[in-house]
């Protein structure tokens, strides 16, 4: 018993240390994919605040910025519904229904967080902390490898 738990002590001091050691940002996102996956794993929904950042191309133009939606997204992994930032009313509406016009999409968000973020093909990226409504934000940029 007492070799347990000096090899437990052990590995939460170097865990520590290693946590130190990281690059800002990378140990939270760990913590954060850790935490998500469990979650995941135990709940049968899950809701998120999603930003989509919409670009604009016109003909032989550059990609610019066109808005930003931010939507409320339950999902139990294979259907979606919406809400307004911070509601609690949940519907079957598209999503575009939230932005007014354009394209947008539906039904990735589900999928997204099983099979993309926790199978590790996505590189993330730590941008820093960022206020929101009283609390402060982690941000990261995802990119699909």
């Amino acid at each position: 018993m007492r070799r347990a738990t000096l090899t437990l002590a052990g590995l939460i001091f170097t865990g520590a240390v290693i946590a130190q050691d990281l690059p800002p940002g990378v140990f939270l996102l760990s913590q954060a994919k850790n935490h998500l996956n469990e979650d995941l794993q135990r709940l049968r929904t899950i809701t998120c605040l999603e930003t989509v950042e919409r670009e604009h191309q016109a003909a032989k133009g550059k990609m610019r910025p066109l808005d930003s939606v931010r939507l409320e997204v339950l999902t139990n992994g294979d259907k979606e519904l919406f809400a307004s930032p911070g509601g609690r009313k949940f519907s079957e509406n598209h999503p575009i229904s939230y932005a007014g016009s354009g394209a947008l999409g539906d039904g990735l968000f589900g999928p997204y967080l099983k099979d993309i973020l926790l199978s590790g093909s996505v590189a993330s990226q730590y941008k820093g902390e960022q206020p929101d409504d009283g609390c402060d934000l982690a941000v990261a940029t995802i990119r699909i490898a």
